[in-house]
């Protein structure tokens, strides 16, 4: 068996079943109806049967592969993450409870910058509360945090996360840093 097929090969293995489907479909019409110069349709007095029957085991291949090709492995969440989404996660765990996503925004910037002690920070200055709304939605899109209405807290797939110890060597940033208390 083949390892590995070129890229070519597998974008149209890919669509293979699809593409066999519609053809299929497409003979099964033409068995019952009759095109005139692609300017009009018209129904078969007789049904002719050639086309029927390969268009019935084009569909019938096209299910096949469709019904026998390989799932695509799933992807895993924590490999999609980011020093400063685990920072939030982190702060989630620490409030414990639902809260919106903009009050995460100094929190972010404090990952973010190297003065995070600043006293003049506002959240919608430089949109750091557009930025905290996207990094909790992302959290929750993983299954890391949960929404209730417009608020947000971590699940337990998100306190798994905080405890994996991959997550901890290859985000050492994240895990290293203490965290910040204001609210934004």
């Amino acid at each position: 068996m083949i390892e590995k097929l070129p890229p070519v090969i597998e974008k149209v293995a890919t669509y293979l079943w699809a593409i066999s489907f519609m053809a299929g479909v497409i003979f099964i019409f033409l068995g019952f109806f009759d095109l005139k110069d692609l300017k009009s349709v018209d129904l078969r007095a007789a049904a002719s049967w050639g086309p029927i029957v390969t268009g019935g085991l084009f569909v019938a291949i096209g299910l096949a592969l469709h019904l026998l090709r390989p799932s695509r492995p799933a992807r895993d969440p924590s490999s999609q993450q980011s020093g400063g989404l685990l920072y939030v996660l982190r702060h989630l765990d620490a409030r414990g409870d639902y809260r919106f996503p903009h009050c995460y925004a100094y929190q972010l910037y404090a990952f973010n910058t190297k003065s995070p002690d600043r006293a003049d920070f506002e959240a919608n200055s430089a949109g750091w509360a557009k930025a905290s709304d996207y990094a909790v939605r992302c959290l929750a899109l993983m299954g890391f945090a949960e929404q209730a209405g417009p608020e947000y807290r971590i699940t337990v797939e998100g306190r798994k996360a905080l405890q994996s110890d991959s997550l901890r060597a290859n985000y050492t940033d994240a895990f290293s840093r203490p965290l910040v208390n204001k609210d934004g």
